[in-house]
């Protein structure tokens, strides 16, 4: 399932691109300039609870497979690419990164123009984000019905569901994967 989803930063901007799967994410915004390895950051523990922009503009052409996990599960909350690849070519595959992300639930948001979503990273510097499918309230509710110009927002005022979370608690004890 592919809809319309918006990208809402914390500090009033927004992306629209095209969401994989009905699911909606939190998190702080980062960026990684790597051109593989996205399975790699999507199961390291130090990305939990981030949305994770990857820089290169063919993000998923080789797959996924067991044996490039960092650990059990993906931490990050949600991953932004220019292009996602449907059909990876490589004989290591055993799923594509798009049906990978959607067994865990976790949102996949392409066609955004990350060259200008990084910009504004490393401008604004710690910025918070909002990934949903177009038509949920949340983004209205939270920029105001008028019009799409949200103003910076008070940390006070946030809703609950994108306040500061104990990440930590959720992390699974030390385990020593082969």
């Amino acid at each position: 399932m592919v809809s319309n989803g918006l990208l809402v930063l914390s500090n009033g901007m927004f992306f629209r691109g095209r969401i994989h799967g009905p699911f909606q994410a939190t998190g702080e915004l980062i960026f990684n300039t790597s051109m593989t390895g996205y399975q790699e950051i999507l199961t390291d523990p130090s990305y939990c609870g981030q949305i994770v922009t990857m820089t290169a503009p063919h993000i998923g052409n080789y797959g996924t497979n067991p044996d490039d996990m960092e650990s059990s599960t993906i931490h990050a909350s949600a991953l932004v690419v220019t292009q996602l690849t449907q059909i990876p070519s490589n004989w290591r595959s055993n799923k594509s990164l798009s049906d990978f992300l959607w067994e865990s639930k976790v949102p996949v948001m392409e066609g955004v123009d990350t060259r200008a979503l990084v910009r504004v990273l490393r401008s604004d510097g710690e910025v918070k984000g909002l990934m949903v499918p177009s038509d949920s309230l949340h983004p209205l509710i939270f920029c105001g019905k008028k019009r799409w110009r949200c103003l910076p927002w008070k940390e006070e005022t946030w809703p609950e569901w994108f306040r500061p979370r104990n990440l930590i608690s959720g992390l699974q004890k030390r385990r020593v994967f082969p």
